[in-house]
């Protein structure tokens, strides 16, 4: 071997059975583009190549404390000073908290399943991010966000997570550079930061995502989560966007593909040009929030009825239609009642049935958005009838039955046609059926009298 030339200090390089072997240990750092000759008796070769040597390297190794600021649990013996390259050690098993707010100049999580938590302190990073994985990621378990520059052009995975990992990938186009903040919740609140759960049809986690400079030419974004983190099916995905005192629609429509891999969902959006601040995905293209409807009761009081209602939360909501039936399945307008259009505190509603149905009434509210969508509540039922102890509905049914009282009833059995008892049950604590198509009688006592009444079942 001939005289080995561009390699940094303490390093060397050997020649043995057709094999260059560079070895030693490195006293400089940089760049080093080295140049090796080989002498043979037929043909020499040259071996050229670049070294890549980095300063401050700090490998994590703990098995057990997360303490950042413990000396013990760093391979070098000394805690990392500012702007060093951290890296998850092969050996290590506990997950790294942050005790204060950190600077560093890159971070290898090496897939290891290890979490770096940040707590309420902040981690900024200014170079690579890489590693991550399902349970691999950055753990943003309170008010600590994850932050980096971000040139014009460049693209940074912000591989943050709490319960599990919900990534976010973002492009910036803006001419500037910028200083971009990221961290996960695992919820929805109706207020973002504050409030309560929002528990309509929608992806349960918020990315609150911070940008100092004006928003002019726009970023893409690259959103992931699991199926598990939605609140029910979802046929379509809607970024919501909270504007400071309600959750909005995103004014945007540049949506990229929805990748499905398994139960994981990834969404890419284009061009997004929108305010910085807390983001959601929604089910619904018009509202992520629509009227968040507490209680509905129905009370008859003196030949009238009562109708009572709140709302927690309330989002383009128009109106409110109270509808009336006499079976269960037709119902009718009796009354509306203007909504309050937006808003994140409690509301009560009132209205008054001043003519009531002999016999038994069927109540339900028709909620309605300013763009025409509307939904319906669950049905109450009462009785205007001194002798309507038991409220059947709906009757005829096709197949689910509910069952009240006015008043206390025992000794109930459900009797098929042919005199079969089929069910006994000592009391009715919210009586619910299944059934299968045919006529049944529902017998009970009340008062120390058997009474009797008619289930008809048409699927």
């Amino acid at each position: 071997i001939g005289t080995a030339t561009g390699l940094p200090a303490g390093v060397s390089a050997s020649f043995s059975n057709s094999t260059i072997t560079i070895s030693g240990t490195p006293t400089e750092s940089g760049v080093f583009n080295y140049t090796i000759p080989v002498n043979s008796e037929c043909q020499g070769i040259t071996a050229t190549g670049t070294i890549t040597l980095y300063t401050n390297c700090y490998d994590w190794i703990s098995t057990n404390s997360t303490n950042w600021n413990s000396s013990s649990n760093w391979l070098q013996g000394e805690v990392p000073p500012a702007d060093s390259r951290i890296q998850i050690n092969p050996i290590a098993t506990a997950n790294l908290s942050l005790d204060q707010d950190r600077k560093i100049e890159s971070l290898n999580l090496n897939q290891r399943g290890i979490k770096v938590v940040l707590g309420n302190n902040d981690l900024t990073i200014n170079g690579v991010i890489e590693g991550e994985n399902l349970t691999s990621y950055i753990r943003t378990n309170s008010n600590g966000s994850i932050s980096t520059t971000l040139n014009n052009g460049a693209t940074k995975k912000f591989p943050v997570g709490q319960a599990d990992y919900n990534p976010v990938t973002i492009t910036n186009y803006n001419t500037t550079a910028d200083s971009i903040s990221v961290r996960v919740k695992d919820s929805v609140l109706l207020e973002a930061y504050s409030g309560t759960l929002v528990n309509t049809v929608n992806v349960q986690r918020t990315w609150f995502i911070k940008k100092n400079n004006p928003n002019t030419l726009g970023v893409d974004f690259v959103y992931e989560w699991d199926t598990t983190n939605q609140s029910g099916f979802m046929p379509g995905y809607y970024l919501n966007h909270f504007e400071g005192s309600n959750w909005e629609i995103a004014d945007f429509n540049n949506y990229g593909q929805i990748v499905k891999n398994g139960s994981r969902v990834s969404l890419s959006l284009f061009g997004y040009q929108g305010g910085f601040s807390p983001f959601t995905f929604g089910d619904s293209p018009s509202s992520p929030l629509p009227v968040e409807l507490l209680d509905f009761t129905a009370e008859i009081k003196n030949r009238t009825v009562d109708l009572t209602w709140q709302t927690a939360s309330e989002h383009n909501n128009d109106f409110f239609t109270v509808e009336r039936s006499s079976d269960g399945f037709n119902f009718e307008p009796i009354a509306y009642v203007d909504g309050a259009g937006n808003s994140t505190t409690l509301l009560n509603y009132s209205e008054v049935d001043l003519q009531p149905l002999d016999g038994v009434s069927y109540y339900r509210l028709k909620q309605t958005d300013f763009d025409g969508a509307f939904e319906y509540s669950d049905i109450r039922v009462v009785s205007s009838a001194a002798d309507a102890q038991v409220l059947i509905y709906p009757n005829p049914s096709k197949g689910s039955i509910q069952i009240s009282a006015s008043a206390p009833i025992t000794n109930i059995k459900l009797v098929a046609g042919d005199g079969k008892i089929l069910e006994e049950h000592p009391s009715l604590n919210g009586l619910k059926l299944e059934l299968t198509s045919g006529i049944y009688h529902l017998q009970y006592v009340y008062n120390e009298k058997a009474y009797s009444k008619k289930i008809v079942i048409v699927h």
